[in-house]
C-alpha cells in the first residue's frame, strides 16, 4: 500500500515532515517507506521534473529551469506590456489570469498578453516558472498522457489529503486531474476552525466541493489527544463563541481533568515582556524539566519586530532560540539531513539514532540489494568514517577543509540513484543552492564555537527555542506555546477579516499541550522604530471571550 499526503498549503514542507515523522512513529519503519509524504507544491514539482518532456509540442521547460518564490518578475512583464498593475487588487487580477488552467496554444501566434508572458518565461534560456505555473503544467502534463496519470494512480492506491481546509482552487484541480474517477481512496482530514489561508485563495467550500466530487461521507473527530483539558475546553467555548461552531471535543483520558494552563499578561512595555518571558522560560526549563524545543514562541507576523529583540535578549542570558523558518528547508531535505547524520556518526559513530538513520537512507537508495550488499555499504560507511577521524581535527577545521568533509559525504552517495529516488534533485541549480546555504549555515556555527559537535547541535537546534508565525505552526505541537503581541497592531486587519483573524488564534491556542501564555505589551516599537501605544480595542471579543470562559487567568502587571 502506497500513500499519498498533499499538506496544506506550498511551503509547509515543515508540516510534511512533521507528518512523516508520526507515521513512522506508529506504523514503524517498514510501513512508513510505503509512505510518501508531500506539500502540494512538491508533488506537483516531481510530476514536472520527472515528466516535462511529455509536455504538449510548444512547451520546452528546461532541465535547469529557475524557480520564481514570488510574482514579482511575472509581474514585472505584464507591466512592460502596458498593464496597469498600481493597486494589489490588480496585480491579484492579473496573477489570476496568468494562471488559469492550461493550454494555451504554446504554437500559434496570439496577441494575448498571458500567451506572450508564458512564452518569454518558458523559453528563456533557463525557463522561470512559479510553483503556481508548476502545477498548472504539471496538471498539462496529467491530462494530456493518460499513460502517465494510470502510472500516478496505480503507484497511490490511497490519497490522504491533510489541512484540507486551507487547499487552493489550483491545487484542488490538480488532485481531480490525478485522482479524480480512479480507483484510488481518498481521505481529506481538516478543520474549518483552522482556515488561516482564505487571502492565499483558500476554498471556503472545500469540504462540500469534496464530497459532491467524490460521493465521500463526513465523519467527524472528537477526540482531541494532544491538550490538556482545560485548553480543550477553552477551545471548545471560543469555537462556539467565536467561530459559531458548537461541535464539542473531548481531551485524551491521559490527562486529569485540571491539567492545562492557559494567562493573558498584560506588561507596560518590551523591556519588561522580556525580562518576564526570560524569567518564566528559565523557570520552564530548570524547575519544570520541559526540553526547549518544547516550548514555541508565536507570532502572529513580522517576526523580526514583536520576536527579534526577545530572541537576542534570550541568546544573552543563556537561552538559545531563533527563527525556525529559516533553518526549515536544511532540515526536511533528505540530502542534508543524511551529511548531518553521518557527520554525527563521524563524531560518535556508537549513536543509534544516527546509524539507523544514515543505514535506511543508503538501503533505501539502494533497494534491491540483499543483506550482505548493505553490509557492504555499511562497511563503506565505517571505512569513511574511520579515514575522517585521521585526517581532521574537528576543532580546529579551516573553511576549505569543512568544506571537503561535506563533499566527502557527498561522494557515499550515487548521485543517479538519489536523483532516481527523489527527482527534485535533478534540477542542478536547486540542489547547488541547498548544498551551499547548508554548508554556510554549518560553517557560520562552526566559527562561533570551533567544535563540530556544537555547530551540529546548533543547526539542527538542540537546546534551542524555535520562534514562528501562526502560520508556520500548523501541524506542530509544543509542551508551551507563549503567543507575543496580542494586540491590535499585530491584528490590524481584524475590522475587515475577522473570521479568519479568530481563525488563527484558534490556531495558535490549538499547538499548545500543556501551557499557553499570550502577553500585551502598552508600548511596542513599530515598523519605523518608534515606539507606539498599543490597545486591544479591535481584538477585545477575542479577550473577553477568553475572560468569560472562566479558563483563563488575566494577569495585570502594567503597574509593577
Amino acid at each position: 500500500m502506497t500513500l499519498l499526503s498533499g499538506i496544506d498549503y506550498s511551503f509547509k514542507r515543515d508540516a510534511s515532515f512533521n507528518l512523516r515523522e508520526r507515521v513512522e512513529k506508529r506504523c514503524g519503519e517498514d510501513l512508513a517507506k510505503r509512505f510518501d509524504s508531500f506539500t502540494f507544491d512538491s508533488f506537483a514539482k516531481q510530476i514536472l521534473d520527472r515528466f516535462k518532456k511529455a509536455l504538449p509540442e510548444g512547451i520546452n521547460v528546461t532541465s535547469d529551469y529557475q524557480l520564481l518564490l514570488d510574482d514579482k518578475e511575472v509581474l514585472k512583464l505584464y507591466s512592460n506590456r502596458g498593464e496597469s498593475l498600481i493597486y494589489s487588487r490588480e496585480k491579484k487580477r492579473m496573477m489570476a489570469r496568468h494562471n488559469k488552467q492550461l493550454p494555451i496554444d504554446f504554437n500559434k501566434t496570439s496577441t494575448g498578453v498571458v500567451h506572450e508572458v508564458w512564452l518569454e518565461l518558458i523559453n528563456s534560456a533557463q525557463s522561470k516558472l512559479t510553483f503556481t505555473m508548476i502545477m498548472r503544467l504539471a496538471e498539462l502534463i496529467i491530462k494530456t498522457n493518460p499513460k502517465i496519470k494510470r502510472y500516478l494512480q496505480i503507484t497511490y492506491q490511497f490519497v490522504f489529503l491533510d489541512e484540507f481546509q486551507d487547499t487552493t482552487r489550483i491545487q484542488y484541480d490538480l488532485f481531480k486531474a490525478c485522482f479524480l474517477n480512479s480507483d484510488s481512496i481518498f481521505t481529506a482530514v481538516g478543520d474549518d476552525k483552522q482556515r488561516i489561508m482564505l487571502w492565499a485563495g483558500a476554498i471556503p467550500t472545500v469540504f462540500q466541493d469534496f464530497m459532491n466530487d467524490t460521493d465521500a461521507s463526513e465523519i467527524r473527530l472528537h477526540r482531541n489527544y494532544r491538550s490538556a483539558p482545560r485548553i480543550v475546553n477553552l477551545l471548545n467555548y471560543f469555537s462556539e463563541y467565536m467561530l459559531g461552531d458548537a461541535q464539542t471535543a473531548i481531551a485524551d483520558t491521559r490527562w486529569d481533568e485540571d491539567d492545562g494552563d492557559c494567562d493573558i499578561v498584560f506588561l507596560k512595555n518590551t523591556e519588561q515582556e522580556k525580562e518576564f518571558l526570560l524569567d518564566g522560560i528559565q523557570s520552564l526549563i530548570s524547575d519544570d524539566h520541559v526540553n526547549p524545543r518544547e516550548i514555541c514562541i508565536l507570532i502572529k507576523q513580522r517576526l523580526d519586530l514583536y520576536a527579534g529583540e526577545l530572541i537576542t535578549h534570550l541568546c544573552e542570558n543563556g537561552i538559545q532560540a531563533r527563527d525556525e523558518g529559516h533553518f526549515y528547508e536544511l532540515l526536511s531535505e533528505e540530502i542534508t539531513l543524511f551529511i548531518i547524520n553521518m557527520l554525527y556518526r563521524i563524531l560518535d559513530n556508537k549513536d543509534s539514532t544516527t546509524r539507523k538513520d544514515t543505514f535506511d537512507f543508503i538501503s533505501n537508495l539502494y533497494s534491491e540489494l540483499d543483506h550482505q550488499g548493505l553490509l557492504n555499504i555499511e562497511k563503506k560507511l565505517f571505512n569513511f568514517i574511520k579515514q575522517a577521524k585521521t585526517t581532521y581535527n574537528f576543532n580546529d577545521l579551516t573553511a576549505d577543509t569543512l568544506k571537503e568533509l561535506v563533499k566527502g559525504t557527498l561522494k557515499l552517495i550515487d548521485m543517479n540513484r538519489l536523483k532516481a529516488q527523489f527527482p527534485k534533485y535533478k534540477n542542478k541549480k536547486e540542489m547547488r543552492r541547498l548544498l551551499i546555504k547548508f554548508y554556510n549555515e554549518l560553517w557560520k556555527a562552526y566559527q562561533e564555537s570551533n567544535s563540530l559537535k556544537i555547530a551540529l547541535d546548533t543547526l539542527v537546534g538542540k537546546g534551542t527555542i524555535p520562534v514562528m508565525t501562526i502560520h508556520k505552526s500548523k501541524g506542530l505541537e509544543y509542551h508551551t506555546v507563549i503567543f507575543v503581541g496580542l494586540e491590535d497592531d499585530a491584528f490590524w486587519s481584524y475590522r475587515n477579516q475577522s473570521n479568519e483573524d479568530n481563525c488563527a488564534f484558534f490556531v495558535a491556542l490549538s499547538r499548545a499541550k500543556d501551557r499557553i501564555l499570550f502577553t500585551f505589551s502598552q508600548i511596542r516599537k513599530d515598523t519605523r522604530g518608534n515606539l507606539r501605544n498599543q490597545s486591544f480595542k479591535n481584538i477585545e471579543p477575542i479577550i473577553n471571550t477568553m475572560n468569560e470562559s472562566g479558563l483563563v487567568n488575566l494577569v495585570d502587571k502594567m503597574s509593577d
